[in-house]
């Protein structure tokens, strides 16, 4: 049974829940009036009203958060269904020339690229070129030792974040990188890792394998792989280019080496945001970093070409008659491999977060110092995909803005009551639905707060007669039936409240199946990690009447 998240989650999401609200009732002008003009670019297709909301909401939101956070500029590509619904741009670009944040704004990736890099290591495990339970020293030009002794490195090991390796900053410069593999072969020549104004972490803590630590260089050290082992020969940036970004028709996006005015295509360098290191209200350009380990993170993109990967991903490997992957590999990659970081699992390069829950979801986020903030998730049981990007890197402390923007869509989804989740519609699914709006009636009162005297008729029949449809849910056909409202409500009174009680009155109903209790759960919108009653009817399979 999933686990309840921890209190400040909860009003981390009612504050997120006012301030829409807040937005929501006040005027365009009195926003305005509140703070600085944020200019708003978008670009809507989708008439689905589930979606319009959704829209409608963020559009409200993400101002305010941005305001609050001092976030200079935000672009942002929703997809439902398989396809981009929305793309925004939010603030500016650039603040000293005025110039405004657009769909089409560039960011730089971060740590984002090491999902590109993940999966050019299994386009090869794919195409049987390398395979992941090898070492790594079969497929390097150099060899890589870990000192604390244990098993070989194996490709597995790097995709899941175990070969031993201390975490690092992705080898950061302030000169252009020599090639990758001068730059990967010299990081592991040297036995710290720079951090914290010098030399002073151990390049390696644990044997192969046996503990989680983050590594920009482990990632690297995939890419230069690709690089050396592919068929066609060619340099990562142009196996990523050629394998995945073309084919899924990315116009304004790249993998380069150095990320610089030489090496960026023409069009998408004119569409790059300005990065700033936000302190105090002051909005500071950032110097250009360059990445020596640049597989662990250094794409350009806009959020609407990355999110074609993710929609790739989601079907299996293919995107608008593009396949990328095959869908087993896809598969592979997205199996739960390892504990990750922050409570999540390890997939193959992917964070996998709230595994077996309906909130499941697969993501990575990525950030480029000290400019650029960015986020990619995607939430498989709800069909939504989401990628946005900040250009700021705010000191001394990184505000919560963008785990607030993540966070709000999922808890929305969540909330949400997606039409017609296969329950059907009609007199009896709203009799269906109704009885089990009484129990939950009942339960609330007499099971989750236990208040010791039962709920009498005459509240049963008052919270009847008064139940109003709400006019806002005009895209779900009315199932209410006061009647069976009722009786459900009744029903459970006299069974009983205890767990044990509504255990077996879930198993044993004479008026619906433990099939009719599970799809009316979801119907009525039950896919609360705080939930508890009910929970144990999602634990496992339902059946057709048992």
């Amino acid at each position: 049974m999933p686990q309840p998240r921890p209190f400040a989650a909860v009003l981390l999401v009612c504050l997120a829940f006012c301030l829409v609200v807040a937005c929501s009732t006040r005027a365009p002008d009195e926003i305005a009036e509140a703070g600085r003009d944020i200019p708003i670019s978008e670009v809507v297709q989708t008439s689905v009203e589930s979606d319009l909301r959704l829209i409608d909401a963020l559009r409200a939101y993400i101002p305010n958060v941005m305001r609050a956070f001092g976030t200079p500029g935000l672009n942002i590509a929703l997809a439902r269904r398989g396809e981009i619904v929305w793309e925004a741009g939010f603030g500016h670009a650039d603040v000293a020339a005025n110039e405004p944040m657009t769909p089409e704004t560039v960011f730089n990736s971060g740590s984002m690229g090491k999902l590109y890099t993940g999966m050019a290591v299994m386009k090869l495990v794919e195409d049987g070129v390398i395979e992941l339970d090898s070492p790594i020293n079969e497929y390097l030009p150099f060899e890589v030792v870990n000192p604390m002794g244990g098993r070989p490195i194996t490709v597995r090991d790097l995709l899941i974040h175990r070969p031993g390796l201390m975490s690092d900053a992705a080898l950061s410069l302030f000169r252009k990188p020599r090639s990758l593999r001068e730059e990967i072969e010299a990081e592991y020549q040297r036995d710290m890792t720079p951090m914290s104004g010098t030399d002073t972490l151990p390049r390696w803590f644990a044997k192969p394998g046996e503990q989680f630590m983050y590594s920009n260089l482990g990632m690297g050290t995939l890419g230069l792989i690709v690089e050396q082992n592919n068929p066609e020969g060619l340099s990562y940036s142009d196996y990523v280019e050629q394998k995945f970004m073309r084919p899924l028709g990315m116009k304004y996006s790249q993998y380069p080496p150095i990320q610089d005015q030489e090496t960026i295509r023409p069009e998408i360098w004119e569409r790059k945001s300005t990065g700033y290191m936000t302190m105090g209200g002051v909005f500071i350009p950032t110097p250009e970093v360059y990445f020596g380990e640049f597989p662990a993170g250094g794409f350009e993109s806009t959020p609407s070409d990355f999110l074609r990967f993710y929609l790739a991903i989601l079907n299996d490997g293919e995107y608008d008659g593009a396949r990328i992957l095959e869908a087993d590999t896809v598969a592979e990659a997205l199996t739960p491999q390892a504990e990750g970081m922050a409570g999540m699992q390890m997939g193959l390069a992917w964070m996998l977060d709230k595994v077996g829950e309906p909130a499941y979801n697969i993501q990575h986020g990525g950030a480029h110092m000290f400019g650029w903030h960015n986020w990619s998730i995607a939430w498989p049981n709800y069909d939504t995909a989401l990628v946005y990007a900040t250009n700021h890197w705010p000191l001394p402390d990184i505000p919560p803005d963008i785990t607030m923007l993540r966070n709000f869509v999922e808890q929305w989804l969540t909330y949400d009551i997606v039409p017609d989740r296969g329950y059907g519609h009609g007199p009896e699914s709203a009799r269906k639905v109704s009885y089990v709006r009484g129990v939950l009636f009942t339960a609330a009162f007499n099971h989750a707060i236990a208040i010791p005297t039962p709920v009498s008729d005459e509240q049963i029949m008052a919270a009847a007669d008064g139940a109003v449809w709400n006019p806002d849910r005009n895209d779900v056909p009315n199932n209410w039936d006061r009647e069976a409202f009722i009786q459900g409500a009744q029903d459970l009174r006299e069974h009983g409240v205890t767990t044990p009680a509504i255990r077996s009155f879930l198993e044993d109903n004479d008026v619906l199946t433990r099939a009719d209790f599970a799809l009316a759960y979801l119907e009525l919108g039950g896919n609360s990690e705080m939930s508890a009653f009910f929970a144990q009817l999602l634990e496992g399979p339902v059946d057709d009447g048992s």
